[in-house]
């Protein structure tokens, strides 16, 4: 069961985005309203703010939070622009300028650069544009859009060290370039991939170590060369029985979380790239629509329900132990392998 849950909409929500500190979460839905939600040091959630603006014809909002969690960045999918919002004071979000036209007529990818003076958006003719954003009430291209995928953009990250755009497509891909200039972006090798749309793709560590998650129901681990390039590990991480929908990953690189319509979430030990494996069973096996996962520094799982509903799990073993010792009268030595989780020091509860 998670620890905390948390109504949100009377609609399925989008995949939450999280400031680098983990204090401010944002989540969009298939709703009119994108939330701004406050995270204490014991892991408590306030709603903090809101954002309401029209209601997108057919899809959903998406959004994304600068690190810094100053600037947010809304757009609706079934629509051709995005809108920035200064959300230093969270209950009180104020619009930077105008919304910036996409030229396309949808997008369901957003990102921030880790200094956040670089957006990324992905356009439906199969292109991602950067822009410019360290005046964000005046946005503008760095150059042309970026080319290569062969069908729709459905997602982009960029690497914490700010060097590397990965860009997942339904074409069964992923494209990769060296933004360390983003003027002058240049393309990198990708070896190895999925058989089916790729939906997702997160990264770990200083962006050495890369997740996507597929249609083919299936995760992949990817390790970056010193020249960029991105290689797949040999094996896959298989579990899911339905399309994987969003991945995320400890800043240590070392564990992986992934969400599915089988109505399953999935944690991964990734540590070991010859050893890789699910701990313990799902998180959750029941849920409504798309799972939509991400970590929080602290390594908390955050999870996105097609019901509405926010979900968050604390996966430290001295929590996971106190919240069975007030479920059942067993020995805490006897409950907890079957999570993969260490003992700890007392054996009883």
């Amino acid at each position: 069961m998670p620890h905390t849950r948390i109504s949100v909409v009377d609609a399925a929500l989008t995949k939450p985005s999280v400031s680098r500190s983990g204090t401010l979460v944002a989540t969009g839905s298939y709703g009119p309203t994108v939330s701004l939600w406050r995270v204490d040091e014991a892991g408590e959630w306030s709603r903090a703010g809101s954002v309401t603006q029209p209601r997108p014809l057919g899809g959903a909002y998406v959004c994304a939070l600068s690190p810094s969690g100053t600037i947010l960045a809304t757009a609706p999918t079934s629509g051709g622009s995005v809108q920035l919002w200064d959300v230093r004071d969270p209950a009180d979000p104020e619009p930077l300028a105008d919304p910036v036209p996409l030229g396309t007529r949808f997008t369901s990818a957003l990102a921030f650069s880790p200094d956040g003076a670089t957006l990324v958006t992905g356009a439906d003719d199969f292109s991602v544009q950067l822009w410019d954003i360290a005046d964000p009430a005046r946005p503008v291209p760095w150059g042309a859009p970026l080319t290569g995928p062969e069908n729709l953009v459905r997602s982009t990250t960029i690497s914490p060290d700010g060097r590397s755009l990965v860009v997942t497509s339904a074409d069964s891909r992923i494209y990769a370039w060296d933004i360390a200039d983003p003027r002058a972006a240049i393309r990198t090798e990708i070896f190895g991939g999925h058989d089916a749309g790729v939906n997702t793709a997160a990264f770990g560590r200083d962006g050495d170590v890369l997740v996507t998650g597929s249609d083919d129901h299936r995760v992949l681990m990817w390790d970056r060369d010193a020249a960029g390039n991105f290689t797949a590990r040999p094996t896959a991480l298989r579990g899911h029985s339905g399309t994987v929908y969003s991945v995320s990953i400890t800043r240590d690189g070392t564990k992986a979380v992934s969400g599915s319509d089988d109505g399953t979430i999935r944690l991964w030990d990734v540590s070991d790239a010859e050893s890789m494996r699910e701990v313990g069973g799902p998180i959750t096996d029941t849920g409504v629509g798309r799972w939509q996962v991400v970590f929080r520094p602290n390594g908390s799982v955050v999870a996105a329900g097609g019901d509405g509903v926010l979900r968050m799990w604390n996966l430290e073993a001295d929590v996971v132990a106190e919240r069975i010792c007030h479920s059942t009268s067993g020995r805490i030595s006897d409950i907890l392998p079957q999570f993969d989780l260490p003992v700890p020091g007392r054996e009883v509860c």
